[in-house]
């Protein structure tokens, strides 16, 4: 899907949105609350789009005025979504609520901190998580979607593709990490998890991308790390994979591009274009330096803290055979970024 809104002014809101079928016309959901949900076809005629060739006849634009939402000029609540996927289009700024800034928070870890997002919605108009399960070009159009001018992006999409675009269209970018068997033994927990309860919906967006995972997880013994070291032998070459350097993929990796040495170096470069990078075991650092360039205590008081079960796993997997191999990369990337954080707060 693509989309734009490119006017509000007060008066009226105005757009375009092109489906994956480009002979359809789309349709939007105007959402106020206390008022019946308006339905409206985007049928307007947009040559720009039609001479691009990404729609058959160009009738993919719309126009939310008072005709369509009477009073709409006293609304500040307006929440416009595609109606087939729901997918969050537009929400409207409110003055004294929200903050004129974009921000990209890269959380590398597959586990995001939930706990987060309702106060993120409390300053911004526009809020993406699990950015990583957005499809490619929708994810360039969210991050070129000219209104709102407050909108918070979270999650794990590669920033090789989409950071250079993110800086273009004035993001501030905050990455942060964690140690890297801490995060391979959360993701075989959460996985583990996932597999066994067979979880669908919102729960199922945390093994985007890692799926094959799930079997490798499912039946992980825990407990004895002679099997451990076995597991890890037998998976297949796709699962390893997955497993490997996940933070050097993240920062340096390129579409099935696999995590090497000069991928290390392209993701500490990357990281190095980045407007605040910490580290989760050093997280107050991290929220203080946030803090500072966005303007405001986006993340409250809040701390981070990582469960017993997690901190003793990723104990066990640091002695297990062949483990270390797979984190070859980001056990060096990330001991470098914590290098730099240690220097950064000493300075």
């Amino acid at each position: 899907m693509k989309f734009h809104i490119y006017g509000d002014d007060g008066a009226s809101i105005r757009g375009w949105i092109v489906s994956d079928n480009p002979v359809e016309s789309s349709v939007i959901q105007i959402v106020v609350p206390g008022r019946e949900i308006v339905e409206l076809v985007c049928g307007d005629f947009f040559e720009p789009i039609l001479d691009l060739g990404w729609h058959a006849n160009g009738k993919c634009g719309f126009v939310i005025d008072g005709s369509v939402l009477p009073g709409i000029e006293d609304e500040r609540e307006i929440v416009v979504l595609e109606l087939k996927t729901k997918f969050n289009i537009y929400r409207r700024f409110r003055p004294g609520r929200n903050l004129k800034k974009k921000i990209m928070l890269f959380d590398a870890s597959l586990l995001p901190q939930r706990r987060f997002y309702k106060r993120f919605a409390d300053f911004f108009s526009v809020q993406y998580n699990f950015t990583e399960s957005i499809p490619f070009e929708t994810l360039i159009h969210v991050v070129q979607n000219e209104f709102p001018s407050s909108k918070i992006l979270t999650g794990r999409p590669s920033f090789h593709r989409h950071g250079a675009n993110m800086k273009l269209w004035d993001f501030t970018i905050l990455a942060l990490l964690r140690a890297p068997f801490e995060e391979l033994a959360e993701r075989l927990i959460v996985l583990n998890s996932l597999a066994k309860s067979e979880a669908a919906g919102p729960a199922k967006l945390l093994a985007h991308g890692v799926a094959p995972l799930l079997d490798f997880a499912r039946g992980f013994p825990f407990d004895d790390a002679r099997a451990m070291a076995g597991a890890f032998r037998r998976a297949s070459s796709e699962q390893r994979e997955l497993l490997r350097d996940p933070f050097t993929r993240l920062f340096g990796c390129d579409l099935n591009e696999s995590p090497g040495r000069d991928t290390v170096t392209r993701a500490l470069h990357n990281l190095a274009t980045i407007d605040v990078v910490g580290v989760r075991d050093n997280f107050g650092a991290f929220k203080r330096m946030a803090s500072d360039i966005v303007g405001e205590d986006i993340f409250g008081a809040q701390e981070l803290t990582t469960p017993s079960n997690v901190a003793d796993l990723a104990r066990r997997l640091s002695r297990v055979r062949g483990v270390r191999g797979l984190l070859e990369n980001d056990l060096i990337l990330y001991s470098y970024v914590e290098e730099a954080v240690r220097v950064g707060l000493r300075a």
